[in-house]
């Protein structure tokens, strides 16, 4: 996995290579199909961005909930932050707050 997030990260920056958002997110999408928590972070960055993909706040929020539930704090806030925005689920403050 370590190779994965690696690979993408070097199409994100466009590291010796041509930026390429779309191929970043295909790498990013193997990582976090494997349950890595960094490849499900910056593949729900992606979908709020729209960078290698529409613009989905649905998508957005499945990735960053998979991470959140297994403890990652900065997807934690930006889950929360969908529930206060109301992006892609319904707005409710108290589940924001949790």
């Amino acid at each position: 996995m370590a190779a994965q997030l690696n690979l993408a990260a070097i199409y994100y920056n466009g590291q010796g290579v041509e930026q390429d958002y779309a191929e970043a997110v295909k790498w990013y999408r193997a990582a976090a199909d494997k349950g890595n928590i960094s490849g499900q972070t910056m593949l729900a960055f992606a979908y709020i961005n729209g960078r290698g993909v529409a613009q989905n706040y649905a998508e957005a929020a499945k990735y960053y909930r998979m991470a959140a539930e297994r403890g990652d704090q900065a997807s934690q806030n930006n889950f929360g932050s969908l529930y206060y925005r109301d992006q892609s689920v319904a707005q409710d403050y108290a589940q924001s707050a949790k």
